[in-house]
């Protein structure tokens, strides 16, 4: 089941909503909140703020700004050997030199995956499908990248980054929500999901670009790639984001 991050009362002695993340079909019944969740409550992963429409005209941007988490040092990586297997960049001499150095960038951003404009009075409706996981594709090649077996992709993740984190098998969630909207009002409706990026960069946080040849016999060098490019999971934290205006 996919989750929704929802408020859970208030703490008058700390003046501040409690955040509690709570089963969607909990939530179905209940109004929208306009609370921006500031981390994940299971793993504590900060997240940037989620923009906001300024009028009912003016939805806002598809995907907000991108908040890096951390950048880590990570050692020991594979190259890709002529598009069909990874062996490690440190067990034969490379031309050029392989980049020493190496981090792993964590970054998070929210992304729209489903929005609505609407005028009440009415209870509206809306059936939304989103993507969550990373595609099979993307986590053998990072899975390979750093040396580990596909299950083992999660925990080596976690302990390279820092934050617990879940790189699950791509999947289409499909959930209805419904947004009471009161006479008079307009309302602007966003569902939005976290995504979280995971990109290998120079110690000046320049993401990685690199290919050569490697010399397994001496002379004869074959061709070897870094196929650097962000790998995205689609967490399955969703939160769901109303802005009313009077009409």
């Amino acid at each position: 089941m996919s989750r929704i991050l929802q408020d859970n009362g208030y703490d008058e002695f700390n003046n501040k909503l409690i955040i509690t993340e709570k089963p969607l079909v909990n939530w179905l019944q209940k109004e929208d909140l306009n609370e921006i969740p500031q981390t994940t409550e299971e793993s504590n992963i900060p997240t940037p703020p989620i923009p906001k429409p300024t009028s009912p005209n003016d939805l806002p941007p598809t995907e907000s700004n991108k908040l890096i988490v951390s950048s880590n040092p990570i050692s020991n990586l594979n190259i890709n050997l002529n598009g069909k297997a990874f062996v490690p960049s440190s067990k034969f001499p490379t031309r050029p030199s392989f980049p020493t150095n190496i981090h792993l960038q964590f970054s998070t951003y929210w992304k729209q995956v489903g929005t609505a404009v609407i005028v009440g009075e009415q209870v509206y409706i809306k059936e939304i499908s989103y993507t969550n996981g990373m595609s099979t594709t993307k986590s053998e090649t990072l899975s390979a990248e750093v040396g580990v077996a596909y299950g083992a992709l999660s925990a080596k993740i976690t302990a390279t980054v820092g934050h617990s984190v879940t790189i699950s098998n791509e999947t289409t969630i499909t959930d209805t929500y419904n947004i009471n909207v009161s006479k008079g009002t307009t309302t602007v409706y966003v569902l939005w999901q976290l995504v979280e990026e995971y990109l290998f960069v120079d110690s000046n946080g320049q993401p990685i670009n690199w290919s050569g040849n490697i010399f397994p016999g001496g002379l004869i060098g074959l061709p070897v790639t870094f196929p650097n490019e962000p790998k995205l999971n689609q967490s399955n934290t969703v939160y769901s984001d109303r802005t009313d205006f009077k009409s």
